[in-house]
């Protein structure tokens, strides 16, 4: 199954990217990653560290050729990294035993990926689709209010909406 998802979202994203090259290249290590996170979090109920720190080093690596080293580049997504550290920090003072460690740096590897608005979106879209699935398996009786899930997928899952799709959000944003 997962070998079949995996070569699902491969072909999404080479038929999203038309271009070839670089970005294609860095849009197929972003998915693999996703996938990887994925499904540790679906398996383990787990976001490794060793993953995480990887996903965001790879982050900073693929940043720093795309930008050809740019000083200014790197102060803006060294300063989303940041940014968006502060938030998800927050959010755990708030929620205290929701977000576990690997959520939140797999969300600070995001934000190095994709910049802070796109992560901002990101997990607007993580926690409403996370809210919408546990409200669904509270009404079907799958689960109670005491049960956790893994955010990871939900994560992944906006990740995913935000590298290849991000007018479809933009668009949603203004119907709604």
């Amino acid at each position: 199954m997962i070998e079949i998802t995996t070569g699902l979202f491969f072909f999404l994203a080479a038929i999203t990217i038309p271009e070839t090259g670089f970005i294609q290249i860095s849009s197929f290590v972003f998915v693999s990653f996703l996938i990887l996170l994925t499904v540790s979090d679906l398996k383990w109920k787990l976001l490794p560290h060793p993953f995480t720190n990887l996903f965001a080093l790879v982050g900073f690596i693929f940043q720093a050729i795309d930008k050809s080293l740019n000083l200014t580049s790197f102060y803006i997504v060294a300063s989303g990294f940041v940014v968006v550290g502060a938030i998800i920090f927050t959010l755990t003072q708030i929620f205290h035993e929701v977000l576990g460690g690997g959520d939140i740096k797999m969300m600070l590897a995001l934000s190095v990926w994709m910049g802070v608005v796109k992560s901002a979106y990101v997990l607007l879209l993580a926690f409403g689709t996370g809210a919408f699935v546990a409200l669904v398996l509270l009404a079907l009786k799958k689960v109670n209010r005491k049960s956790t899930m893994p955010f990871g997928p939900f994560l992944a899952l906006g990740a995913y909406v935000m590298w290849f799709w991000p007018r479809m959000v933009g668009y949603l944003r203004m119907t709604l």
